[in-house]
Parts: C-alpha cells; structure tokens; sequence
C-alpha cells in the first residue's frame, strides 16, 4: 500500500517527561487490584486526567465477580512428603484433592493430546504445568478427567507469578461460576524442579488445596471521546489495574500513561473521525472491563474501524518486540511501523484464537480490527519486582510513538487508503 507520507508528517509527538509523570503518578497510588480503594483512585484520576482534553467523558460501571485468596497449599504425599510454598489459581474451584502427578510441559490442547494418544490417561490425576496461560491448561486438565492443577511459576528469585484461570466470557455467563471446575494453586520454579525431579525416578502423588471467596463487586470503564465528522471511530484502550499485591509499572501503568499522552497530542489536532480513549478495570482478573464494554457497545461494533491496545511496553528487560494485529490491518500497520519509526518488530502475526489475555480479545472475538504493539519475555510481570525501577523512560516514549502514529493516521485517512 502507498502511504501518505503528508499525513504522518502531520502527525503529533509524545512528551518523554509527561509520559514519565503519569508513570509515577499512577505507581504512587500502589497495587491497583480490583476491588480495593487504590483501584478506585486509579480509576479516579484517569478519568480527571481525561477531562481537560476531551468533548465528554462517561465512567461505565460493571458487574464482576470478585475473588479473595484465604489459603493455598501443594505437598508432595509419596515417595517423599514435603510442602511447598504457593498462591491459590485465581478461580479456581474450592477445595482439596490427591492423586498421582503427570507433567504436560506448557499445556496446550495439542499436548494434552500428544499425551492422550501415547496412552496417558488423565482420569483422576494432578496436572503439573510450566506455564504462565493457566487459562489454557486448565480447561484441558478439568476436560480430561483431572481433579487438580499445579502451575510452575518461572518467575525469578523464587517469587510467584498471580495468574486467573479464566480469560473472558459471554454475556449470558454466570459470573459466579467464573474460572476452572477443579482446585489449582502456583508454585515457585525451584518447587516446580524438585516435583520433576521426583517425577523423574517414578510415580508421585500429590496434594492440591485452594480457599477463597468470590462476591460480585462494581468496577468502572473511563471513557473519553473527541468528536469527529466522518463515520469510522478510532478506539485506543488500556486497563489500569494491576494484578494481587504488586505495583505494576510495566503492566499496565505504561500502557495508561501512553494512552493519557496519546489524547493530549491528539486533542489539538484536526479531527476526522471519532476518537475514544477507554481506560479499562479489571483485566488482569478475566478482561472484565473491556469484554462489558464491547458487549455494551453490540449493536454498534460496526462503527468502529480499528481498535489499539496499549499494554507493557517498555521493560528494561525486554528485546522481544510484537505486534499482532488483525488480518486487515496487519500489512498496514507493519509498513507505517518499519518506514516510519525506530522500533523493531521482532516477531508478528495476526491475531488468533489464543491470544486471549488481553484487552483486544473480545474486540477480536466479535469481529472488530484490532492492532496491539507490545513487548515480550518480562521475567518480573505479575510479580513485586514489576516495579517503576525496571522501567526505560525513552522507550515508553518510542513505543508510545508508534501506537500514536497508528491511532493518528487511521482517524485521519481514507477508507480506500487502507486497501480494504
């Protein structure tokens, strides 16, 4: 496709120093976990950080059900007996269960398979998995007959990684019922070593115990719009809390950050069509905000021509660059990024069915263009050490760029400009 190069010289710039102040704004509130007080203040001061800058803004509030740990445990019950320290898989079932360990590597659906067919059966067993898609790997053990899952955290300095079993859901869902049927718990990777070690040398039976309670709560979408003349509007999103007991400077504060900075530079630009700029709740837990945002939005999602996603990008720690991206707007998106901007893609696609642990899932699901720039391979997400230290300033300003060039020139181009 033939860019306009006129247009993306018209394009906006980020601020490095502003970005950095929301950064550091938003990590002083603390742990953002749904439900809590700092939640409330995160949503908070998105939505006043909005206001100056938009024609209107709406909080939308949602229904979610609420999970809160009250114990965990993993044992090993022969050949040898020895606990070991863990977290409870967020929704997962209540309750305690033995039986004899089988490992399943990461856990996807092709290996459980790969298993099955080599006559491994999975009928009252424990799954152990390497994995941090828990989401994945549970239903596949709870579908094959195991009543437990252990998940081998690969986090380092012997910290636990707080994950959900359940990614999304649909409207007629009870939410009650939210998460996999059979208790589950994370273990450190040293733990997980010492459980393959025993594995090794033959049988091991184990135990599994998960406590919590699960209430439906309130949460808030902050939705910001700035009008435009043409039909077509343009949606960047981010979600503002963090996963249980961690500061997440990576996930998602720098995704917040770069979504106030993108609506500072675009609210004094010419405008074509609209713009929303959606600051979702709760998504580490099951993409509650942005699953009741597009169910909200059902009979309207063919307005919207595109959707990006702002999450983690900008770890010191991390080479790994991804875009993902909607078939439609794949080639688009790859060619403004590589002709105009100084970030590297390392590896991209088009989004699939499981890529579903983030805020573009249902936009995707229902049949919405959706375009995500990201990072991976952050040893420290969903972690203590996902802190505001492990940040590199300059490159939350590169990559907020790029989505920023990618949100300007959809609101402003042409349909036919795209291909499509």
């Amino acid at each position: 496709m033939v860019l306009d190069n006129q247009l993306i010289a018209k394009a906006p710039t980020v601020s490095e120093s502003r970005l950095y102040q929301n950064l550091v704004d938003l990590c002083s509130i603390g742990c953002r976990w749904s439900g809590t007080a700092e939640e409330a203040d995160a949503c908070e001061y998105m939505r006043s950080e909005m206001e100056p800058y938009v024609d209107g803004v709406a909080v939308q509030e949602f229904e979610y059900p609420h999970y809160t740990p009250t114990g965990s445990q993993v044992a090993s019950l022969k050949p040898s007996h020895r606990s070991f320290s863990s977290v409870g898989l967020e929704y997962a079932a209540n309750g305690c269960c033995r039986g004899r360990l089988i490992y399943v590597g990461e856990g996807t659906e092709k290996g459980f398979q790969n298993l099955i067919e080599l006559g491994f059966g999975f009928g009252g067993t424990v799954v152990l998995a390497k994995t941090n898609r828990p989401y994945v790997v549970g239903p596949c053990a709870e579908s094959n007959g195991a009543v437990g899952l252990v998940v081998i955290s690969d986090s380092p300095d012997a910290s636990l990684r707080q994950i959900t079993s359940q990614m999304g859901f649909d409207e007629e869902d009870d939410l009650l019922k939210f998460g996999i049927s059979i208790p589950g718990a994370i273990i450190d990777s040293r733990s997980g070593d010492y459980l393959l070690s025993l594995l090794s040398s033959g049988p091991v039976e184990v135990s599994v115990e998960h406590r919590c309670s699960v209430e439906l709560r309130k949460s808030w979408n902050v939705i910001g719009t700035l009008q435009g003349s043409e039909k077509g509007e343009i949606i960047v999103g981010a979600h503002y809390d963090t996963q249980l007991g961690i500061q997440g400077a990576w996930d998602n504060a720098s995704g917040c950050s770069a979504l106030l900075e993108i609506l500072r530079a675009c609210s004094r630009t010419e405008k074509t069509r609209p713009m929303r700029f959606c600051a979702f709740g709760c998504e580490e837990i099951g993409l509650f905000g942005s699953t009741r945002y597009v169910h909200h939005r059902k009979n309207e999602l063919e307005q919207i021509l595109c959707y990006i996603n702002l999450d983690s990008t900008s770890a010191d720690v991390c080479t790994t660059h991804e875009l993902l991206a909607s078939t439609k707007m794949l080639g688009f998106a790859r060619e403004i990024i590589e002709s105009n901007t100084g970030w590297a893609i390392t590896k991209s696609g088009a989004f699939s069915p499981s890529d579903h642990e983030q805020d573009a899932a249902e936009f995707v699901k229902q049949g919405v263009n959706a375009i995500w720039v990201h990072e991976e391979g952050n040893p420290y997400f969903h972690t203590i050490y996902d802190t505001l230290e492990t940040i590199d300033s300059p490159k939350l300003a590169r990559a907020t760029q790029v989505s920023l060039l990618l949100f300007y020139y959809l609101s402003m181009c042409g349909r036919g400009e795209l291909g499509w």
